[in-house]
């Protein structure tokens, strides 16, 4: 089996070029991928079935990176993406944006845009997805939101 290990910020390629190490002390795989230079990322990866590994940035962009490291999609959010994206039974991709868009995103994973919905408040967080497949996330207003995925 192998593994890949990469830190987050050498995933869009803003920490130089150190590589990331995996168990054995070998380099695995390092993500790559064109940004500004505030392009960083502060949540986690979410990893689709396929393989796919899916990171918000603070470059207003989604990034979908193949597991052999080459870029699949790139989604611009208007907005800083400060949490991890979530990733629906069916595949969708969400994630949640900063001022001045204040939106959580539905993006699919053939590249295409599902829709958003708009918040009030900045969202700094990571969307949740309940088994029903309701959308929940708070925003910097004090306000809790349950989203309906077909209420874009």
């Amino acid at each position: 089996m192998i593994h890949y290990t990469a830190s987050i910020a050498t995933l869009l390629g803003l920490a130089g070029l150190s590589p990331a190490w995996g168990i054995s002390g070998t380099t695995n795989h390092v993500w790559h991928a064109v940004g500004s230079s505030a392009a960083y990322i502060r949540g986690a990866p979410a990893f689709g079935d396929d393989g796919t590994i899916y990171a918000g940035s603070g470059d207003n962009n989604l990034y979908a990176f193949n597991p052999d490291g080459t870029t699949n999609h790139v989604w611009n959010a208007g907005a800083d993406i400060i949490g991890s994206p979530a990733i629906g039974t069916n595949g969708t991709i969400y994630i949640a944006t900063c001022s001045p868009t204040n939106r959580v995103w539905a993006f699919n994973p053939d590249g295409t845009t599902n829709g958003y919905w708009q918040l009030p408040y900045s969202v700094y967080g990571t969307p949740a997805i309940g088994a029903d497949g309701t959308i929940y996330i708070g925003d910097l207003g004090h306000k809790f939101h349950a989203l309906n995925p077909s209420d874009y």
